[in-house]
C-alpha cells in the first residue's frame, strides 16, 4: 500500500527525534514529533498496538513535564488500551497518570488507579514490578502528605521503601546467580 510506503519513514524518523528532543529536555518539540508520528502511524498496518501505545506513553510525559495535564492524561489512557497483555509496561503507565492525576488534584481517582496499578503487579516479583509498586505507593504517600494526613501518608511512604528495598534485593540476587 503507497500509504505504507510514505507513512513509515513518517513514523520512524518522528518517533527517533521525538526521542532526540525527549533527551534534549525540549518536551515541547517532542510532544509534536510524537502527535506526527502517531498520526503517520494510523496509517500502518505493521504496527503492533504496544509499538503505538510506546509512544503514547513518550507522548504523554512530553505533555506533562510542559503543564498540559489533562492532554497527558488522554495520552496515556489510549496508552493503556493499547499495551494490554503488557502489564509491566500498563502499570508504568498507570503510575504516570497517577503522578499526573494528583497534580491536577484528582485525589479519587488517584487512589483508583493506583490501586489498578498495584492489583496489575500482585504477584509479581521481579525487580521492576517491585520499583512500580514502590512508585506507584510514593503517589499516594505525596497525595496525602499534601492533604496532611500525614500518618497515613508516612504509612504508605513505608510501604513504599519496602517495595524499593525488595527491588534492590531483587537486583542484587539476580546479579550473584
Amino acid at each position: 500500500c503507497s500509504s505504507d510506503l510514505e507513512s513509515a519513514p513518517a513514523w520512524k524518523y518522528s518517533v527517533m527525534a521525538g526521542d532526540r528532543a525527549r533527551a534534549k529536555f525540549a518536551y515541547a518539540e517532542a510532544e509534536v514529533l510524537y502527535s506526527r508520528a502517531l498520526k503517520s502511524g494510523r496509517h500502518l498496518h505493521g504496527l503492533s498496538p504496544a509499538e503505538r501505545g510506546a509512544v503514547f506513553v513518550q507522548l504523554a510525559r512530553s505533555q506533562d513535564a510542559i503543564g498540559r495535564l489533562e492532554e497527558a492524561v488522554r495520552s496515556l489512557r489510549e496508552a493503556r488500551k493499547r499495551l494490554t497483555g503488557e502489564p509491566l509496561r500498563v502499570a508504568d503507565a498507570i503510575a504516570t497518570e497517577a503522578s499526573v492525576l494528583r497534580r491536577l488534584g484528582r485525589y479519587a481517582q488517584v487512589r483508583r488507579t493506583v490501586n489498578r496499578g498495584i492489583a496489575l503487579l500482585d504477584g509479581m516479583h521481579e525487580a521492576h514490578a517491585d520499583e512500580l509498586r514502590s512508585d506507584l505507593k510514593m503517589v499516594v504517600a505525596g497525595m496525602l502528605g499534601y492533604e496532611g494526613r500525614i500518618r497515613e501518608a508516612l504509612q504508605w511512604a513505608q510501604e513504599a521503601e519496602v517495595d524499593a528495598q525488595d527491588r534492590k534485593s531483587t537486583r542484587l540476587n539476580s546479579s550473584h546467580t
